[in-house]
């Protein structure tokens, strides 16, 4: 998290990604407190530059899609499902943007959107995989 209290991860089964869960881990307490938990595979969370909101994977039409959810774990959404498996989905560094691959097109590409799911265009032609923001 931004003010280095927690952290988010991937729970369950490596073999078996039904069982994925998202979980928060209390760096002061030792804690660690489930945020999802439901039929559907969640992978790949990470915290808005805020740390109000955490992004991650789950099921879509494409077998992948981007949601977030509270810090919490509470208000869970769907940000973008397109046709393809999306997938690498990151943050802009100041929270207004999201960066993500999909193969919407037969090949992953790298596309971006402004963090409500919204304007979402192609930024690469010839293949592109895994972008992430840097800092300023």
């Amino acid at each position: 998290s931004p003010d280095n209290r927690s952290m988010v991860f991937t729970t369950g089964d490596a073999l078996d990604a039904r069982t994925w869960e998202i979980a928060r881990y209390d760096l002061e307490t030792g804690e660690t407190t489930l945020l999802t938990e439901n039929a559907d595979k969640d992978w790949s969370p990470s915290f808005s530059p805020d740390g109000q909101t955490i992004l991650f994977l789950t099921e879509g039409e494409g077998f992948g899609a981007i949601a977030a959810m509270s810090a919490s774990g509470g208000d869970v959404r769907t940000v973008y499902d397109g046709s393809g498996y999306e997938s690498s989905a990151s943050y802009s560094t100041d929270g207004a943007h999201i960066v993500f691959t999909s193969d919407a097109d037969g090949q992953d590409e790298i596309y971006l959107m402004t963090a409500d799911g919204d304007n979402v265009q192609s930024l690469t032609a010839r293949g592109g995989h895994a972008a992430v923001w840097l800092p300023e």
